[in-house]
């Protein structure tokens, strides 16, 4: 990971971190005379069985989660024409009359998602035309979970306001800024473990899963941290879509926060974190199916999950307390302890909500902050250590790269001398003269060419091509007018393998033209395309049977054939191919990239 990522994430938390400050010194005054928390008088009346009770907390006490209730009474000051009214609901309907009359209503029915029960926890917003401190308010509620907090009711009260709904929103924001603030500094480490997990791939680094997991664990947290339906549903008024989102990451959560930790794991606990997993995947995946498809209400759906999860914490508990004690490695001690913290942070939060219905957030956070700084640090450890193991590999493979080529041009280099001093050879008995010149022209090609051709990195194609020219001239002294050499060179400029062309060019001659009585021509040409350049060298001699290329039983020598395949598609990733008639000739075709 590059260190200005780090500085771009430690500047963002302090920047944040600021805002908070500044934000807390600055909106107390704003928010007094743009901003009114609204008090009612009255009473509250369960209207399945008519008891009516000064409101107060005994009588929302007593009232509890019950089906339909009643608040009937008045508002302690006078609330200006065209001034908007809130009031949060927690996935409960609700009809407001003054004096009789229908002034606003949210909930019902066709205003909430298909097989959804309530429009979920959301801000319901209306302008009046003026209340007077003694209008008659008649509020009449409809909770459709018998499982929501005994306190629905007096905490729906209790977030009364009246004013603008931008400093509503900075109010609400205010009061969770700490856990705003937490959600948006793990979100982006979550975002950056990401960004590395996938930057990593892509140069093929092995095992980037830890860190992918624990970034999708650190984005499924941190969203679970942002929504909070007090400030998010002022800025976006979609309950419902929002009560999915909640579902999908508090599902998401305890998944992949095992798939990390479990990665960690290397006794037996490893097999029973596996079943849990399984589990975990099964029921979390057929719930989201059943949430998206609209057959399962949303919150029935994480009631139902939360009531399982403990069940889930106490196994995952176990394995990774047992790993712990059976593990010498400080690595995985580090990363499943700090696992520990934020399981037992979680089951408090749990425990939490599900006795006062409001997110365990600060417990929550106090573990997952604990988790993100112990990873966080883990994951530039092992990002670094993997770094250099890949780097280390990369060096190892490209020695390995070096050694095979040079064992290659090793097999090609005694061949290539072997056959042009056998051509001269020949010359010796049977022409003197053009031995002499031969050796001279010969003795003149090793000079100026013996160090390219024990190169193992890549030459200009017109050093290889100077190359080429040079054996010619020996063969051209041979087999004089039998040996015609044309050139087509539509592309220059770039770089190949040292002793590429010269070895195709060696067997045209010397197994297709040589072996032509009246002798043939010999062609190079290049050209390129839009992605590569492509050099063809074809000869009109006696062709062979392709499929015979690399046989034991060929008497044809393809030593030199073989190695160029193999060092072009090794050190510019090209290829070869070869085509051949009995009686017509070869045509050698080599596609490099460019």
């Amino acid at each position: 990971m590059k260190k200005w990522m780090y500085a771009i994430t430690i500047v963002l938390a302090m920047a944040l971190v600021l805002l908070a400050f500044v934000q807390d010194a600055k909106y107390s005054e704003l928010n007094k005379s743009k901003l009114h928390r609204l008090q009612f008088r009255g009473t509250i009346m369960d209207m399945e069985s008519g008891e009516e009770l000064p409101l107060g907390d005994t009588a929302y006490d007593e009232i509890g989660a019950a089906e339909r209730v009643r608040i009937k009474g008045h508002f302690t000051e006078n609330i200006q024409a065209n001034e908007q009214i809130f009031i949060f609901l927690r996935r409960i309907q609700v009809t407001i009359y003054r004096n009789g009359q229908k002034i606003y209503a949210y909930g019902a029915p066709k205003q909430t998602f298909p097989y959804s029960r309530s429009a979920g926890n959301i801000w319901g917003n209306f302008y009046t035309r003026g209340i007077h401190e003694t209008d008659e308010i008649v509020m009449e509620f409809y909770n459709p979970y018998p499982q929501n907090s005994s306190k629905i009711y007096q905490l729906c009260m209790e977030q009364l306001y009246s004013g603008d709904k931008m400093q509503l929103f900075k109010h609400m924001l205010n009061e969770k800024l700490s856990g705003f603030l937490a959600g948006l500094v793990i979100l982006l480490v979550g975002l950056e473990m990401l960004c590395v997990a996938v930057n990593l791939q892509m140069v093929k680094v092995k095992d980037t899963e830890p860190i992918l997991n624990c970034g999708m664990l650190f984005l499924s947290a941190s969203l679970w941290l942002l929504i909070d339906y007090n400030y998010i549903s002022l800025l976006a008024p979609y309950g419902v879509g929002w009560e999915i989102l909640d579902a999908i990451v508090f599902v998401s959560i305890p998944t992949f926060a095992l798939r990390y930790t479990k990665w960690f794991m290397h006794s037996g606990a490893k097999k029973a974190a596996d079943i849990l997993e399984t589990l975990l995947a099964i029921v979390g995946t057929g719930y989201l199916v059943l949430l998206i498809l609209g057959r399962i209400d949303g919150e029935i759906m994480q009631q139902s999950f939360r009531n399982m999860m403990p069940v889930v914490m106490v196994g995952i508990f176990i394995c990774i307390l047992y790993e712990i004690f059976h593990t010498k490695d400080i690595i995985p001690k580090l990363v499943l302890g700090s696992g520990i913290v934020l399981l037992l942070c979680g089951f408090a939060g749990t425990i939490q909500y599900s006795i006062s219905e409001v997110k365990g957030v600060y417990l929550f956070g106090i573990g997952l902050a604990v988790f993100v700084f112990v990873q966080y640090w883990l994951m530039i450890f092992m990002m670094k250590r993997n770094t250099e193991k890949s780097q280390k590999a990369q060096k190892m493979e490209q020695e390995l790269l070096e050694s095979k080529i040079s064992i290659m041009l090793s097999q090609i280099q005694p061949h290539f001398l072997y056959n042009s001093i056998s051509s001269i050879q020949e010359l010796c008995l049977s022409e003197p003269e053009k031995a002499h010149d031969a050796l001279a022209q010969f003795a003149h090609f090793l000079r100026g060419n013996m160090d390219s051709l024990t190169s193992t990195k890549l030459i200009p194609f017109e050093q290889e091509l100077k190359h080429v020219k040079n054996y010619l001239a020996l063969e051209k002294i041979r087999f004089e007018e039998r040996l015609q050499v044309q050139y087509e060179i539509e592309k220059d400029g770039f770089f190949l393998p040292a002793l590429t062309i010269q070895p195709i060019v060696e067997n045209a001659v010397r197994y297709g033209i040589s072996k032509k009585k009246e002798g043939g021509t010999l062609t190079i040409s290049t050209r390129e395309t839009e992605n590569e350049v492509v050099i063809v060298i074809a000869d009109d001699g006696v062709g062979f049977d392709v499929n015979s290329l690399g046989k034991q039983q060929d008497n044809r020598s393809h030593v030199g054939m073989e190695n160029v395949q193999k060092r072009i598609l090794a050190r510019c990733n090209g290829r070869m191919e070869v085509k051949s008639k009995i009686g017509e000739g070869t045509t050698v075709e080599i596609v490099l990239p460019k």
